[in-house]
């Protein structure tokens, strides 16, 4: 397969798997980054690698001289300021760099909730603007607005504790990055997949709390209980500490406390095939991948 790829996020956490699925699947893979050198220490040198940044078109127009496709997926950072930089400009910046290279399909990860009921939340307000943006470019795009990942269970321990932020009550089912980075590439080998807004949701719908404990009988049988921190905490400590990443947070656990997870994934498990692994599944698939078994 001849097709190349521009990955902008490949060294995320999300945007890794579908970088290096799409290279299992024969696509040719260029790395977008702004530090090449720390890219390719994190990937191999089976990808291409290519320096630049999304706020500056220049960069952007040069890295898709030769690419058929693109897939967007960066986190903006912990300020509205920074989220509307960086994902929001930085998607119209790409979009409007693959309009001049007639690029032939782009996806972007979006989320799963009703995002205009959710949109107070400055995350919710520019994924919304982004997929208005990408649906109005003209160019073929696939957009995937996933549910929470199971990725970011690991985050909730630390110093051998671990603990959700909030009562949590709201049902997700959780999904594996390797899962999701199947479908996107699989999207890429489908024209039916154009000009498509497909839900990526898991196969067992879980609280996140319920979700942190099946994880830690696997990853961590050491830890027996789950705390819960309440919101405000984080909001104050984040406040009088000048940390803006703690108040982001609290407001990230403000928002999935009160927002909902949305949509049908019937299209997408028939099209590019249902996320089937389990939380269960995925944790002895970490500790087989880490070596501890």
């Amino acid at each position: 397969m001849n097709k190349k790829i521009l990955v902008i996020g490949a060294t995320g956490k999300l945007g890794e798997p579908v970088a290096r699925q799409l290279l299992k699947d024969g696509f040719k893979v260029k790395v977008f980054s702004r530090n090449v050198n720390k890219a390719k220490e994190q990937l191999d040198d089976r990808f291409e690698y290519v320096r630049g940044d999304v706020s500056d078109s220049a960069t952007i127009n040069t890295a898709l001289e030769d690419c058929w496709g693109i897939h967007f997926s960066l986190r903006g950072g912990f300020t509205t300021e920074e989220l509307n930089r960086v994902e929001y400009q930085g998607l119209v910046n790409t979009i409007n760099a693959a309009k001049k290279n007639d690029v032939s399909r782009f996806t972007f990860l979006s989320i799963a909730v009703d995002l205009e009921k959710a949109r107070w939340f400055p995350m919710a307000d520019v994924k919304l603007k982004s997929e208005k943006a990408l649906i109005n470019s003209g160019i073929p795009y696939t957009i995937f607005s996933a549910t929470s990942f199971y990725e970011n269970f690991p985050q909730m321990i630390r110093s051998g504790k671990a603990s959700t932020i909030g009562k949590q009550p709201n049902l997700w089912r959780f999904v594996s990055a390797d899962d999701f980075a199947k479908m996107v590439s699989k999207s890429f080998q489908l024209d039916q997949a154009a000009n498509k807004k497909f839900y990526v949701l898991g196969p067992e719908a879980l609280t996140i709390k319920e979700g942190l404990s099946k994880y830690l009988k696997i990853m961590h049988p050491e830890i027996k209980k789950v705390s819960t921190v309440p919101i405000g905490m984080i909001a104050f400590i984040g406040t009088v500490t000048f940390n803006r990443e703690l108040k982001y947070l609290a407001e990230l656990m403000r928002f999935f406390e009160r927002e909902k997870e949305y949509g049908d994934s019937k299209e997408t498990d028939e099209l590019l095939g249902a996320a089937r692994t389990t939380i269960e599944q995925w944790a002895k698939n970490q500790i087989n991948n880490s070596g501890l078994n």
